[in-house]
């Protein structure tokens, strides 16, 4: 085994403290960026009917608010039937991934035309935006 004595000592005791003080601000700096890295915030988003029922054929404007406008996102607009099918319209077009952009106010809406002929009872429209998803429910007699 190597001795070591007066500054061979000195030198090698300074390396070693300088290699251990160098992973102890490695492991500080990783812990800080680790804990001050940001969450992802909730966005929030609110849905809407013009009203609460509705007859078969009758318009509904499914509107709604997202707190900031993000830039190339889109607000997803799903209907579902009660029992939880996806809805279509008066002309056979599904109710579904209907992708409205929010104005500068940060508002969207979209009109839909309901089919006649199909299962009345609470009906659902769901709003997501940059993975939150909210829902209201409207009557169909």
């Amino acid at each position: 085994m190597p001795s070591f004595q007066g500054p061979k000592l000195f030198l090698v005791l300074l390396a070693l403290s300088s290699f251990i003080m160098a992973l102890s601000v490695a492991e500080m700096h990783t812990t800080l960026a680790f804990m001050s890295s940001p969450s992802p915030q909730l966005r929030h988003l609110t849905v809407v009917t013009d009203k609460k029922s509705y007859g078969f054929g009758d318009f509904v404007e499914i509107s709604g608010h997202v707190d900031q406008v993000t830039k190339g996102m889109t607000v997803r607009v799903d209907v579902y039937m009660s029992g939880g099918s996806v809805a279509y319209s008066k002309n056979g077009t599904l109710l579904s991934d209907m992708r409205i952009k929010p104005d500068y106010d940060a508002l969207y809406s979209v009109k839909i035309q309901l089919p006649v002929g199909v299962p009345g009872g609470a009906w659902t429209a769901s709003a997501t935006y940059e993975g939150n998803t909210v829902d209201t429910n409207f009557t169909v007699r």
